[in-house]
């Protein structure tokens, strides 16, 4: 079932968040859980905001996290879908076009023009490794299934 996020499901979603972590790579290894609860309370509370969760049987399996702004480069009104992630035991086409979806009504709710997605993953030395790469190419085949290309992402290490 796909649903609004609720207060109860916080442990599940910080549960999830560190799976998510673990599968983006260690760039992405670790977080801060108290730096995560203060994102997930400002999803929650601001109107800006819009979190989404997959349960099943009485678990969250997946999330999403999706945001709205005024682009001030060409004045639309754009979401970006912050976060989307279901566990890989859980992860299909199915769950994850129907989670995809919901997003996108809420942007459409909210009159967003468009939105975008995007998928970064990176190492501890700021490159894409093999396991990296199996999670970035799983991510492209999904939003480019879902949506337009449209450009890319760059990092580059500054500590």
């Amino acid at each position: 079932m796909i649903r609004e996020f609720e207060n109860t499901d916080v442990n599940d979603v910080v549960d999830l968040a560190e799976s998510h972590c673990r599968e983006n790579g260690t760039g992405f290894g670790s977080f801060d859980e108290g730096e995560l609860i203060k994102l997930i309370r400002q999803i929650k509370i601001s109107d800006d905001f819009h979190g989404l969760v997959y349960t099943e049987a009485g678990r969250v399996w997946g999330y999403a996290a999706c945001q709205i702004q005024w682009n001030p480069w060409n004045r639309y009104r754009e979401g970006i879908l912050l976060y989307f992630y279901i566990h890989p035991s859980k992860r299909n086409g199915f769950i994850s076009k129907s989670l995809f979806q919901e997003c996108e009504q809420w942007f459409e709710q909210q009159d967003c023009d468009y939105f975008q997605a995007g998928a970064l993953a990176f190492n501890e030395s700021y490159q894409v490794d093999e396991h990296n790469q199996e999670f970035l190419d799983q991510a492209d085949g999904f939003f480019s299934r879902m949506m337009t290309p449209a450009g890319s992402y760059y990092v580059k290490g500054l500590k």
